[in-house]
Parts: structure tokens; C-alpha cells; sequence
């Protein structure tokens, strides 16, 4: 079978050109692979069945020589007028082989239902999703609560392929009876034919399918779909499982590799869309994601074990657990979770959510643009709708640490959902009030500035006097501690810390034996903030270690409790403190007890303690050769000793 080339002439009333089409989104913030991820996601999302969890996969596949000459001589053996992208797209089709394609999948979707003209009046509340995605530009949404507003996400889809051009087979319904798709899609610039009956002004859109009686191109459809779709080996659809498949041919990804294109998938998908990955609630409420390539699938990790999403995943659920599985008017605020109110006019408009934690050591590379915005270190807050898809990332004040990091996450109330919709530019990647009806504008303005206030009060930020702005330890509580004093024992009686004793001196028959030095300088660590770790409390330490070139000393932490009149090493229940993590200046971290440092070392190391019975904890730290370096030996806090290996210091 082979496809009949249709390309659209403009009408007398005019036309959008494919040129138009494909700047329409502007220019997005991310790259084009990230936006191609969130613009078909959000489509799929828009299409999940009630009754299932949607499945959404992409797979990057070079086709074999077989598949490419039947794509060749078969769905392309018509190419469109116009020298440029005629050239272009015969010179990408005549490549002996190596021709790719990505593949975009989704299963457990409604499909690209409806009728496939624009022109059809359809009953009752059919949807018209053909017609909206391979004809029409801009069509308002007709999902409640979607996540797309404008219908021109497609054209990252052109935009992301080397010669504009896409194939799209879909199983869906219309007027309530199965139907099966298939046609092909290609943007040029716009252009002229000045000869033979074709001649006219054309606006550079074309399809590839059956051209009816009236001129008017329509999909392959029923088996013809089922075995065109089949013979590019395009995913099969057993058992009337209603869906969408759309190539990308010849994507254009730039990249040095197949697995940094991988990684750049996984990470725009964990980093834009976590929240539909451990979704609560009904099956419906999630989605699953696949990734292959070439028919090897690639495992997309969980958020939890991606720093720093499992910080997001830990706000989002706090606030799920505060309102239920479902949406409530009146949820339980807590120390986690409050309320963003706008007054004048009374209105809720969304919870935000929002977690503190240790900076983790990050996995990998950051690859994807919207990752990068909170990859170093995040203090920002994933911005959604009731769809739950992230918009963007809001910036708030860093904590005062670099060993310390938070997450936000802030829904949008359902009764406020149409104003910040419409407030999202095409590409659907912020929210901007500009241009909204005064209503709608102060809801989202005061939304966002709520945000920034609320973020700002859970981590104790205030603004400075002098330069403006200001960090300072959020846990209040920690004052005292800070200065100089620290609550010990169950009681919570208040005890001074004690006193550093002076340096201790050992003789032998010679006389006082010499200290030798060793090749590091190690400060005794300072308390600075408390934290919720594995939740339980924990006190969070740092302290300077400086190593010469050579050095790479073993350094072992030993906690104790803080009691009146001294320091034990277990509570009265017999519960001991111990050393959790420790943090390195560049994010890397080690647990357990003890940590061996990079060679030449020279910065602060963050220490996180357990508080056994919520008891006062301190910590004191000492460095030694590990065992085989020459003079092994334990070291005291500023890298000292003597000959019979005692610390110098307490």
C-alpha cells in the first residue's frame, strides 16, 4: 500500500503556515528534548481512562534497512514541492541506513478519538481529539482539570525532528465504535508553485494518507491502519487496547552518546513528572513510564532514590496524608503543611507541602534542563495544578548551609485551577499573571507571593537589615545550644557545656616526650541545626579539616550524651547516639561511624548525630593514618599527639 500526499493550499479566508506552527510555543526555557517529554506526557495524561493507570513510553530505535525502505518507498513516496524541504527530507530518507526514530507510546488512553475533520459536528460531549491534534491550531481544552490549555504542544514534536516530520497511528472511538488511525504529518515553510495544475500558495503543512472524492485528506483507517502500523513495527495494540503511537523521524537530539540521550529522557521524566509515579489514591491517579532503546529497555529509577527529588516526594505526601486521598476545602495544617489564602477576595487557593533535609550525594550527571534548577542544591518549590504535573521550580532563600537543603510543593485548589491555567504561556512552564482579568491576576499574584512568605517563615528566613536579605539557623530551639548551652537529660534541665580541660603533657625517664605533628589540622566540630532523619532526630555538626597534599586521614566520630555534670555514652535507657552520615563540602557523603578523606582534603564536613530519647548529643572527632600508612596512630582534634597515642585534648 502506498500513502497519497495532500498539501494545504491556502484558503481565502487564510491559513496558519507550517512555518507559524512551529514557533508558536516562542521559546521555551527548556531544551527541545524536555519540552517534547512534558508536552506528550501531559497529553497522554490528558487522555488516561478513569478506570486504569495509564502506561507512557518512549523508545529510541534505529531501523533496520527492511523497515527503512518500506517507510521510503510506501509512506513517503510522494514528497512535498519546494526544493529546501524536499531536499532535506529525501536526503534523510535516502540514507542507506541508520535512519532513528523516537517513538512516544502511551496505553490505557483514550487515543485520538473523535471524528477526523474538523468541520464534523459531533454529539453530545464526543471529544474531538483527531481533529484537535493532526488539523487544528489552538483549540481550547476540553479536559476538566488537564494539563494542557492551548493544543499547541505538538508542534515541539515537528520541531524535534531533523525534518519536521511525524507518523501517528492511534486506536480510539468514534460516535462510540472503535476506529484505528493512521496518517503522517510534515511542516515546511510556507511557499509557492508557479506551474501545472497545482499551481497556488501553500502554507507548507502537509499529510501523507488517502485523499477522499473532495480533495480532502484522510488517515488510513481500520485494517489497513492495523497493518501499515504493523509492518513499521510500530507497538501492536492486542486486544482493542486504545492508545496513540507517534514517531519523531529523525530526531534531532544533540548528544555525544545513546545513554547520555537515555539519561536526559529518565531525568526530564523523574524531574517533571515524580508526582504521577507515587501518586496515591486509585490506580487512575498515577502513570507508569518506559524508556528502551533500540529493544533493550532502560529501568527509570524511583524519585525517592533521586536526590533531591525524594525531599519533593516527602512534602507531597505530607500533604496528601493531610487531606486524604481526595481533595478536601478544610485541610489539617501542621508543622509541614499549611494553607495559602488570599483575603481580598476570600479564597483558598492551595496547600503547600514542604520537607527539610541533609544534602544527599546526587546520582550521575544532571542532564535536563529543568533539573538543573534545583541539581546543586534545592531550596525551591515544584509549582502544579490539580493535574499534578510540575509547572516549574519557584526559587526560595538557600538555608545557611551547603549540607543542608528543602523541597516545596505547592497544589493549586480546584476552585482556582482556570486561573493560574491561564495563566501558563504555550510551552505550560510558568505562571504568569500578566494579562489576566483582575480577579484571575490577583489570585495568582497572591498565590505566589503567599508561597515565598510561607517557605520563608518554615525556614526561619528573615530579611537583613543592611544587605537586604539574611540567612539563620531555622530551628529556634537551637539558640542556646548555639551559645553555649545545651538542654540535657529527660528532665530538660540546663547545663553549661563543659569546660575544655587543659593540654595534657606525658613524661617518660627522658623527660617530656616531643608532639609530632601530622599533615592535617582538624577543628573540633560546632552544633548548628537539628533535622528529622529515617524519622527519628538528629543534630547536624560541622567542623574544619585542613590536609596537606598527601594526606588522607581516616576520621572517626564519637558521640556522646549530655548530661548534668558531664557526658555518658549511653541514656539512662541504655540508648546510645551514633554517628548517621557524614557530608562532604562537594555533596559527597559517607555513613556510619567513621569516613576516610580525599587526599589533600581541605574544607568543612558536615556530621549528622542521633538523639537518642531526644537527649542532648555532642560529638568529638579524631583523625589517625588508616592501617598500612607508616606511623598509624590516633590524632587528637588539631592533628597532635604523643608517643603513648593519648589525645591532647578533650
Amino acid at each position: 500500500m502506498m500513502l497519497q500526499l495532500f498539501s494545504e493550499p491556502y484558503s481565502p479566508l487564510g491559513n496558519i503556515s507550517g512555518e507559524g506552527l512551529s514557533k508558536v510555543l516562542g521559546t521555551p526555557a527548556l531544551d527541545p528534548l524536555s519540552v517534547v517529554v512534558r508536552e506528550s506526557v501531559q497529553n497522554s495524561w490528558d487522555a488516561a481512562l478513569d478506570d486504569r493507570r495509564a502506561t507512557f513510553r518512549m523508545h529510541l530505535r534505529t531501523l533496520d534497512s527492511r523497515t527503512q525502505d518500506f517507510i521510503r518507498n510506501s509512506v513517503f513516496a510522494d514528497l512535498p514541492a519546494g526544493s529546501m524541504h524536499h531536499g532535506n527530507l529525501s536526503k534523510i530518507l535516502g540514507r542507506d541506513k541508520g535512519l532513528r526514530v523516537l517513538e512516544i507510546a502511551d496505553f490505557g488512553t483514550s487515543g485520538l478519538g473523535g471524528p477526523s475533520r474538523a468541520d464534523v459536528v459531533t454529539a453530545g460531549h464526543e471529544p474531538t481529539d483527531f481533529a484537535d491534534f493532526i488539523r487544528n491550531i489552538g483549540s481550547a481544552r476540553d479536559t476538566a482539570m488537564g494539563g494542557g490549555t492551548y493544543g499547541y504542544g505538538k508542534s515541539s514534536l515537528y520541531r524535534a525532528s531533523a525534518c519536521a516530520t511525524i507518523l501517528v497511528h492511534s486506536r480510539a472511538k468514534c460516535a462510540g465504535h472503535p476506529v484505528e488511525r493512521f496518517i503522517g504529518c510534515h511542516l515546511s515553510p510556507q511557499y509557492t508553485n508557479n506551474s501545472g495544475s497545482a499551481a497556488g500558495h501553500y502554507t507548507g503543512r502537509h499529510w501523507w494518507g488517502r485523499v477522499a472524492d473532495d480533495s480532502v485528506v484522510e488517515p488510513l483507517e481500520g485494517q489497513e491502519a492495523v497493518r501499515l502500523a504493523s509492518d513499521l513495527g510500530m507497538p501492536a495494540r492486542d486486544g482493542g487496547q486504545s492508545g496513540t503511537t507517534i514517531w519523531i523521524i529523525a530526531p534531532d537530539i544533540e548528544s555525544d552518546s545513546d545513554t547520555e540521550i537515555m539519561a536526559r529522557l529518565e531525568q526530564s521524566l523523574l524531574f517533571n513528572f515524580w508526582p504521577k509515579m507515587v501518586a496515591p489514591g486509585p490506580e487512575s491517579s498515577g502513570m507508569d513510564f518506559e524508556l528502551m532503546l533500540d529493544g533493550v529497555e532502560y529501568p527509570v529509577r524511583s524519585p525517592e532514590s533521586v536526590p533531591p527529588l525524594h525531599l519533593y516526594v516527602e512534602a507531597y505526601r505530607a500533604m496528601k496524608r493531610s487531606v486524604g486521598a481526595t481533595a478536601s476545602s478544610h485541610p489539617e495544617e501542621s508543622d509541614d503543611v499549611h494553607r495559602i489564602e488570599c483575603q481580598r477576595p476570600k479564597q483558598l487557593l492551595g496547600l503547600i507541602g514542604l520537607k527539610r533535609g541533609l544534602r544527599k550525594k546526587r546520582n550521575g550527571e544532571c542532564t535536563d534542563g529543568i533539573a538543573k534548577t534545583i541539581w546543586e542544591r534545592s531550596h525551591h518549590i515544584a509549582l502544579m495544578r490539580p493535574a499534578e504535573l510540575v509547572v516549574r521550580y519557584l526559587p526560595g532563600p538557600a538555608l545557611e548551609t551547603d549540607a543542608m537543603e528543602y523541597a516545596g510543593v505547592f497544589i493549586a485548589d480546584p476552585d482556582v485551577e482556570s486561573a493560574y491555567a491561564r495563566s501558563e504561556p504555550p510551552a505550560h512552564d510558568d505562571w504568569i499573571p500578566d494579562g489576566l482579568e483582575k480577579r484571575e491576576a490577583t489570585l495568582v499574584r497572591v498565590g505566589l507571593r503567599r508561597i515565598r512568605e510561607s517557605t520563608e517563615e518554615y525556614i526561619g528566613w528573615k530579611r537583613g537589615s543592611n544587605e537586604g536579605v539574611g540567612d539563620r539557623v531555622a530551628v529556634s530551639a537551637l539558640s542556646d545550644y548555639l551559645g553555649g548551652l545545651i538542654i540535657g537529660g529527660p528532665a530538660g534541665r540546663r547545663v553549661g557545656v563543659k569546660k575544655k580541660r587543659g593540654k595534657k603533657r606525658h613524661k617518660s625517664a627522658q623527660g617530656t616526650v616531643k608532639r609530632r605533628r601530622q599533615p592535617w589540622d582538624l577543628r573540633q566540630p560546632q552544633p548548628f541545626d537539628l533535622q528529622v532523619i529515617d524519622g527519628a532526630p538528629a543534630a547536624l555538626f560541622r567542623f574544619q579539616l585542613r590536609c596537606e597534599n598527601e594526606a588522607a586521614p581516616l576520621v572517626t566520630g564519637q558521640p556522646s550524651v549530655v548530661i548534668e555534670g558531664g557526658r555518658e555514652k549511653a541514656t539512662a535507657s541504655g540508648a546510645r547516639p551514633v554517628v548517621l552520615r557524614w557530608i562532604l563540602e562537594d555533596g559527597e557523603s559517607t555513613d556510619g561511624a567513621e569516613i576516610r578523606v580525599p587526599m589533600g582534603y581541605r574544607g568543612e564536613i558536615v556530621v549528622a548525630v542521633s538523639m537518642p530519647d531526644r537527649c542532648a548529643v555532642d560529638l568529638r572527632v579524631t583523625a589517625r593514618r588508616p592501617e598500612g600508612d607508616s606511623a598509624a596512630s590516633p590524632a587528637s582534634a588539631n592533628g597532635q599527639q604523643d608517643d603513648s597515642g593519648e589525645d591532647l585534648h578533650e
